[in-house]
């Protein structure tokens, strides 16, 4: 293990931040997988992952607005389904952002187990 600093990353001369301020960061990750019949596990070799391009802000927008992955869907309007606008959402997002769904949602989990 390495640890550094955090003055010593921020610094600029030393390197670590590109151009637009965003740490760099080079890193070797060995990905290890189960073999479901024998439980046994092996490590991937020459694996190469490359991190997506963007940023978390346009990531988050394209999730919310595919709907990919959805767990929960809001039903906005009248009770007359004609009417009525559904917009998916995601469990795990609207519980890290507002302590009242995640009340809401744990009572849910809690109560259907």
């Amino acid at each position: 293990r390495h640890f550094l600093l955090l003055s010593r990353i921020l610094d600029r001369n030393n390197g670590y931040l590109d151009e637009n301020g965003s740490l760099k960061v080079y890193a070797t990750i060995q990905i290890e997988q189960t073999n479901n019949s024998t439980g046994a596990a092996f490590a991937g070799t020459n694996t190469t992952w490359t991190p997506p391009r963007g940023n978390l802000v346009n990531d988050m927008r394209r999730l919310l607005e595919s709907g990919e992955n959805a767990d929960v869907v809001f039903i906005v309007g009248s009770n007359d389904q004609e009417e009525s606008h559904r917009f998916p959402a995601h469990k795990n997002i609207l519980k890290s952002r507002s302590n009242t769904f995640k009340e809401m949602l744990e009572d849910v989990v809690s109560s259907s187990e």
